[in-house]
């Protein structure tokens, strides 16, 4: 009778574990109907991951494509049916995201580039550069002005004229060239410039009845261009330069009037130049220069006279009365010429 109920209750445990092991089974029914019997390991976006069931200790992990399949039973009594429309339109979702995920960060990757690439350019903006230049004059031409109708007059010969336009005329500038633009092609200059004429720049003598007359004028004239310049080359190494100024000018020399010598105080004048030109940059420190120009800058003609009582006098080309000789320097000119560049730190913000 014992063993009966040992046997009996051996049995009880062994059918208690059996429907244990029944119910801890997976099923997947495929769409051609066939099921398998399985451990379901993962439920991935396209594939299912499962062991068989018979031998789910020493199985390999097999795979299945979702779309194969119609439905997963799990051992717990939940389900999982694969609708295939629902599940291409979850693909389609999730191949539209990845899709805007990389429209998104190429995007970001382009506008960090250009911010980047921006926030170096505007280092060029505000960047300075000292120049030290120095030229002569290839061409260089004076109107010389009312000086020819007083030699004129004196020798009454209406022939006469006063020689001028002496080539040799230099400059001396100092200035600072400041960048206007992101890419170093817009330029803005402003200088101080020196100018000398040659020696008897303008000059002339005659003969006349009971004596003779000799003159020669020498100019300096002081400039302060404003100067435009335009990179004309992909690297801006030619700039095309427009240069108008303000000019002053002051007068020496000297009159000689049979045995009397008038000798020219620093008389004053005022006017303006306009030029065109190019600058090209060998280098980082060295460059090149070229200027046609008009100049319009006349100086009154002003000598000490010990019989004034101002100790100064002017002659007038009508005698005594009327207009007096003013000397005028207007003409154009050719210049070529080389500057020195000094970079200085860079102004710009970013």
């Amino acid at each position: 009778m014992k063993i009966k109920k040992k046997s009996l209750l051996i049995l009880l445990i062994l059918l208690f574990f059996g429907a244990k092991t029944i119910d801890a089974q997976d099923i997947i029914i495929k769409k051609s109907g066939d099921e398998i019997k399985v451990k379901v390991i993962e439920v991935g976006t396209y594939e299912i991951k499962y062991k068989k069931f018979e031998n789910i200790e020493t199985s390999p992990l097999y795979t299945i494509l979702k779309n194969d399949v119609f439905m997963i039973k799990y051992a717990d009594g939940s389900k999982d049916v694969f609708n295939p429309e629902i599940q291409q339109q979850q693909q389609q979702q999730q191949q539209q995201q990845q899709e805007n995920n990389n429209i998104n960060t190429t995007s970001l990757s382009k506008y960090g580039n250009k911010q980047t690439s921006s926030n170096n350019q505007q280092n060029t903006t505000g960047q300075s550069k000292i120049i030290l230049g120095t030229g002569f004059s290839l061409r260089n031409s004076y109107n010389v002005g009312n000086v020819n109708a007083f030699l004129q007059r004196l020798a009454n010969d209406p022939t006469i004229i006063a020689d001028a336009g002496s080539p040799p005329l230099m400059t001396f500038n100092i200035g600072s060239r400041t960048c206007m633009d992101t890419i170093g092609k817009n330029w803005f200059e402003v200088d101080l410039q020196l100018v000398k004429t040659a020696p008897h720049a303008i000059w002339g003598s005659c003969v006349y009845y009971g004596g003779g007359v000799d003159i020669h004028f020498d100019g300096y004239f002081l400039n302060m261009p404003f100067t435009y310049l335009r990179g004309l080359d992909k690297n801006n190494h030619i700039l095309l330069a427009v240069e108008p100024a303000l000019d002053m000018a002051l007068v020496s020399g000297g009159v000689i009037t049979g045995s009397i010598v008038y000798n020219e105080t620093s008389s004053f004048g005022a006017g303006w130049h306009f030029a065109v030109g190019a600058d090209c940059t060998l280098g980082k420190f060295i460059g090149l220069n070229m200027r046609l120009g008009y100049r319009h800058l006349k100086t009154p003609e002003i000598h000490t006279d010990t019989g004034s009582s101002t100790g100064f006098s002017s002659f007038y080309v009508n005698g005594v009365s009327g207009e007096t000789v003013k000397v005028d320097w207007s003409g154009t000119y050719l210049t070529v010429g080389a500057y020195f560049i000094i970079n200085k730190k860079n102004k710009s913000r970013i």
